[in-house]
């Protein structure tokens, strides 16, 4: 606001009576001065004030760039169907799981599609490699018809929504060949006329490590298409024909496929992200001013698929010997890091000075674990929101615990802390 006499703050003074005259001696013409002054403060400040509101109406954008710019997608309200894009066993089920979980722990709206589950409960169920072939019309047209029943339910899904959170829908298959995603691009067109705008995002998961796509391969005979398999060897046979009849149509995104994307879906922002060998190589492309986007690159750079074990507990449980013995077993897996709170920090680096058996372990102090999530919360509603707030203020630990290589030991000094993690990390915590 401009110079008024009414700004003026008026500081009270304690004077001794004796100098009140001096005072007053001085007071008075520094006040006339500033009555003399306030006139030039006044007409410099219209001046500043003119040329910050000329400089301010240079900068506005054009028409054509204001309608381009307001596209609905804030940060409150962005709207995303994340599509995986990928071959069989290569971790696509994996990463949506994470992703919702983290998004969830954010507070951002999240939820899977899964085309495999909606397939098996539909009557395929331990469906043949043969079901996977090109050239088997029958099961191709079935196929196509499962993945979109996942897509209207993703694109349903979001548009339940108020649009007061943003909401990420993940729709988890294989989504292999450009026509299958230009049929989803299309959908998701039909769905943004006339309602909330929508961002695409392909998460395309690529895999030619042998020794991650044996673990994988092996993984997927607990699924419902082989857990009732009579002999292993068989059934991992056929599952590695399964994934050599989606080779034979397997087309990776490219830029030419996401410019054309403009084309078949022109209201929709598209873009992509691309993890090959677990996180080795990581690109993205088309992503710039996503907050839904700058919130799961961080994660997706961070996870790595090496075996370890990692154990949450509570400092009330465990104290510096009871850690200190914790580790030792952890230990015999390898090298192990202990992340803590500041205070337990100390003993546990004293402890483990004095304990050569147990060398090879480290201790990495956190504040946040320690810190954060003091004080009870006395309304359901209340107490979701500290917990997301809390979410962001550990983002920067959980990643950590995402990127440690070897087994970890994490001791929280408050329950709080311990549940964010937990919740990152594991499905079902709330039933905890």
């Amino acid at each position: 606001c401009p110079p008024t006499m009414s700004s003026t703050k008026l500081l009270m003074m304690d004077v001794p009576s004796s100098d009140a005259a001096g005072v007053l001696s001085w007071a008075m013409p520094v006040s006339a001065c500033l009555l003399c002054l306030y006139p030039i403060a006044l007409l410099a400040w219209t001046v500043v004030v003119g040329q910050t509101a000329s400089q301010a109406q240079a900068v506005q954008p054009r028409a054509g760039e204001a309608a381009a710019r307001k596209d609905g997608l804030r940060p409150g309200d962005e709207a995303v169907l994340l599509v995986m894009v990928g071959l069989p066993a290569r971790g696509k089920s994996y990463i949506a799981r994470s992703l919702v979980r983290h998004l969830q722990l954010l507070g951002f709206r999240a939820h899977t599609f899964n085309a495999g589950e909606l397939r098996r409960t539909t009557g395929h169920a331990g469906a043949s490699a043969d079901f996977f072939s090109r050239t088997n019309s029958e099961a191709k047209a079935a196929r196509e018809r499962i993945a979109m029943q996942c897509t209207e339910a993703a694109l349903d899904w979001i548009a339940d929504s108020c649009g007061e959170q943003a909401s990420v829908a993940i729709l988890d298959a294989t989504n292999t060949t450009v026509v299958r995603r230009q049929a989803v691009l299309e959908r998701c067109s039909q769905a943004a006329v006339g309602g909330r705008p929508l961002r695409v995002i392909f998460l395309e998961s690529m895999c030619s490590n042998a020794d991650i796509l044996k673990a994988n391969y092996e993984q997927k005979m607990f699924n419902d298409d082989y857990k009732e398999a009579n002999n292993f060897d068989d059934a991992l046979e056929d599952f590695r024909v399964r994934v050599q009849k989606y080779e034979e149509q397997y087309q990776p995104i490219e830029e030419m496929e996401l410019r054309e994307a403009e084309k078949v879906a022109s209201n929709v922002r598209v873009g992509s992200i691309r993890i090959v060998d677990g996180g080795t190589r990581f690109e993205v492309s088309r992503l710039a001013g996503s907050h839904v986007a700058s919130s799961i690159c961080p994660l997706l750079q961070s996870q790595h698929l090496a075996p370890r074990t990692l154990i949450v507990a509570s400092e009330a449980a465990l104290d510096a010997q009871g850690a200190l013995a914790l580790l030792r077993e952890m230990k015999r897996g390898g090298p192990v890091d202990a992340v803590c709170g500041v205070r337990l920090a100390g003993q546990l680096e004293t402890a483990l000075a004095a304990q050569i058996r147990v060398s090879g372990c480290s201790v990495l102090a956190l504040s946040c674990l320690s810190q954060l999530g003091r004080g009870p919360c006395s309304r359901r509603s209340r107490a979701a929101e500290v917990s997301t707030s809390l979410a962001w203020q550990m983002r920067d630990a959980l990643l950590l615990l995402e990127r440690l290589p070897g087994n970890v030991l994490v001791i929280c000094q408050t329950e709080a802390a311990r549940r964010v993690i937990l919740s990152h990390f594991c499905d079902g915590v709330e039933k905890i």
